[in-house]
């Protein structure tokens, strides 16, 4: 069972603190040697710049899974109009947009619990009625097209369930 919780600027540097000892007695990482190579070590890097990120803006979301960290996201609140300006590529793809959003800023799991952390930056959104927005690598892309985004060239969106229904009742209704 993943279980998922909040993190703030304390809570993240406490489980940043934490994961990086679980993982330096499981022989993971070492703070004299880089992690080891491959899909393991860029996960372990992810979640560990999550922890950072989450404790640097004070936004974000540990997976535990049977009682170890096994993920984490960090994600902050932007104007669209900011993040249209800071990835150019992407401007005709926002051009219709203003307001804040959720930015995912990282995201690293080594247990399957990516969903589960996304989807939980989704419900903050939803009850901010404000979209998600992040950059992704082409590597993911995929994941985060099965979990609803819209992404072009390296941006994803998803508008969440609230600020939609908003958007088609402001459709339906006859003033808009």
């Amino acid at each position: 069972m993943i279980t998922i919780t909040k993190l703030d600027r304390d809570t993240a540097k406490v489980a940043m603190e934490r994961f990086l000892r679980e993982n330096q007695m499981a022989g993971q990482i070492s703070r004299s040697e880089p992690v080891k190579s491959g899909k393991r070590r860029d996960r372990v890097e992810r979640i560990i710049d999550a922890l950072r990120s989450a404790n640097h803006h004070g936004f974000g979301y540990l997976a535990l899974g049977e009682g170890r960290i096994i993920g984490a996201v960090s994600y902050r609140r932007i104007s669209i109009k900011t993040f249209a300006e800071l990835y150019t590529s992407c401007t005709d793809f926002w051009s219709n947009d203003s307001g804040d959003s959720l930015m995912i800023t990282y995201l690293g799991s080594l247990g399957g619990a990516g969903a589960e952390l996304v989807k939980a930056v989704e419900n903050e959104a939803s009850a901010l009625s404000v979209p998600v927005l992040l950059r992704s690598t082409p590597e993911s892309v995929g994941f985060y097209r099965k979990l609803g985004y819209q992404c072009r060239n390296g941006t994803c969106r998803k508008q969440t369930v609230l600020l939609e229904s908003l958007l088609r009742e402001s459709q339906l209704s006859p003033g808009g």
